[in-house]
């Protein structure tokens, strides 16, 4: 791969830790749960399944006036893996997970949610069946059922002293590009094991600093510690607290020594040209 102002400064951003938050539990959170369900009612499913879970977040898009939707838009930016694991067959071998290659989109939920930093669940919601996906990259466009509702359930959302929630966040994506050394911060939910054997999220935070981005426009940052299993999904914030990316993975272990576990993502200029491609195909589907 030829990469693109590819500076290893591993020690940059290290050299400014107070300009982050080093705990998720000190951290005000910007991101919100994503997970996908299935069910495959020929089977005898009567209930939607455990499919896959990671992070994701929420943008406005077209007109908003004085914070109404007018002809505006909330779309729910997320991985394309966790929605549809079966359109990955490099990460989910058809010889190693066929049952899951037999699931279609029309077998999919998917639902938002908002954890404590424990991880229990705050609020949780089912999104609408429609799910947009990038031809290439790891990228998926959600929808809510209904915008305002779902505005109006972030609004009314209390902690538990009884005082506002502090999540209803609508992401602004910047329009210009990274420069080398930026310094970003990686927004999300790692995954935790809990007593029952099962998964659940806690918000997490985690500094970086843009490294470069290849010929395939995939970018790469270096982070304080390895992104967690997880963070898929996530956005991505510059010092201004513009989303300037969501998180596609890590570079893995098979790669050469001086990449393994760099962060990899999609920055916010692609991200606006998906959105609007998304807005074009909606616009056609509706003729």
């Amino acid at each position: 791969m030829i990469y693109r102002n590819f500076l290893p400064r591993a020690n940059y951003f290290f050299s400014h830790p107070k300009r982050f938050f080093s705990s998720s539990s000190n951290a005000k959170h910007l991101s919100y749960c994503i997970s996908s369900w299935f069910r495959i009612p020929e089977k005898g499913m009567q209930e939607f399944e455990f499919l896959s879970r990671a992070s994701g977040f929420i943008v406005k898009t077209g007109n908003w006036e004085g914070g109404q939707k007018s002809k505006g838009v909330l779309r729910i930016i997320a991985s394309a893996h966790v929605i549809l694991p079966f359109q990955f067959p490099n990460y989910y071998p058809v010889e190693q997970y066929e049952w899951l290659h037999s699931i279609g989109r029309e077998n999919i939920q998917a639902r938002l949610e908002i954890r404590k930093p424990n991880g229990e669940i705050k609020f949780s919601t089912v999104l609408a069946n429609s799910y947009k996906t990038h031809h290439i990259r790891d990228l998926a466009a959600l929808r809510a059922e209904d915008d305002d509702e779902l505005i109006s359930q972030l609004s009314s959302i209390q902690n538990d002293d009884g005082t506002p929630h502090d999540h209803f966040i609508f992401h602004d994506l910047r329009d210009t590009s990274l420069c080398p050394r930026d310094e970003i911060v990686f927004h999300g939910h790692r995954l935790i094991h809990t007593e029952d054997h099962s998964q659940a999220q806690e918000p997490c935070v985690v500094p970086g600093s843009f490294i470069g981005m290849n010929d395939r426009q995939q970018c790469f940052a270096r982070t304080q510690s390895v992104l967690q299993m997880g963070m898929c999904g996530g956005p991505i914030l510059d010092s201004n607290g513009s989303c300037v990316g969501t998180v596609e993975g890590i570079v893995a272990d098979t790669a050469p020594p001086h990449l393994r576990g760099l962060a990899t993502f999609v920055d916010s200029q692609q991200i606006l040209k998906f959105i609007d491609q998304v807005q074009e195909e909606e616009e056609l589907e509706s003729l």
